[in-house]
């Protein structure tokens, strides 16, 4: 909400990107990561909150680069017989357990 005494400083001027912030994100591009076949660290980074709960799926699925990408560990062939070794571990019990609730 824009109150009355800015508008008036701005001699009524009605434009909204005066009053608006954008606070548009900035799009980050790694072309290593997709060179390489990998995910941007700031991506991986952007899931933390699943990560603190999902740690052990995240060590045992993915290997990280430099700090600057990451990389599937494991052939597709194999995925699906990670995971489910991990909900045979109790994966699924310690998320529901642990459930990140959305911030709104």
């Amino acid at each position: 909400m824009v109150h009355l005494s800015e508008i008036a400083a701005q001699d009524y001027n009605l434009n909204l990107p005066r009053y608006i912030d954008s606070g548009e994100v900035e799009d980050l591009q790694n072309l290593a990561a997709y060179l390489y076949g990998g995910i941007p660290a700031h991506d991986m980074d952007a899931l933390e909150a699943y990560w603190q709960v999902l740690g052990r799926m995240k060590n045992e699925l993915f290997a990280e680069h430099d700090g600057r990408f990451t990389t599937i560990q494991r052939n597709r062939l194999q995925i699906f017989p990670t995971l489910n070794s991990l909900k045979s571990c109790g994966i699924g019990v310690e998320f529901r357990a642990n459930l990140v609730q959305p911030q709104i």
